[in-house]
């Protein structure tokens, strides 16, 4: 084998490895492609079912059982749902209890009063 020959089969060589790497791209880059399809489409049902939970946040979060202004009140609804669990009940038992350690006699001093109550035995 001459020098030429060599040098000639190592270009063929190259070439042919060249050539291999060329179909190999072409291969890995559809693969690529393919995966980026399902990843997109899972985006999309993700995208969906983002939307589908804010619409449900947007409806629970426009549902009011306490109207606006102070000292705090039950909207028609939050009366409903406080008849429903025996809420008037429990708050009768309860003032019965706290009565005495009630400052004042004012809807705000006794609004005051419950935030506390509240505070220092659910959330010490």
């Amino acid at each position: 084998m001459t020098v030429d020959q060599g040098i000639l089969a190592i270009c063929v060589a190259i070439l042919l490895f060249v050539i291999a790497e060329f179909f190999s791209m072409r291969e890995w880059k559809g693969e690529i492609k393919e995966w980026k399809k399902g990843v997109d489409t899972w985006k999309e049902n993700l995208d969906g079912w983002r939307r589908s939970v804010d619409a449900i946040l947007s409806e629970i979060r426009g549902i009011n059982t306490i109207q606006p202004g102070s000292p705090l009140t039950l909207s028609p609804l939050g009366e409903t749902v406080s008849k429903e669990i025996g809420g008037p009940d429990w708050a009768s038992n309860k003032a019965a209890e706290v009565i005495a350690d009630v400052p004042g006699d004012t809807a705000y001093e006794i609004q005051e009063f419950a935030f506390h109550y509240v505070h220092d035995r659910f959330d010490p």
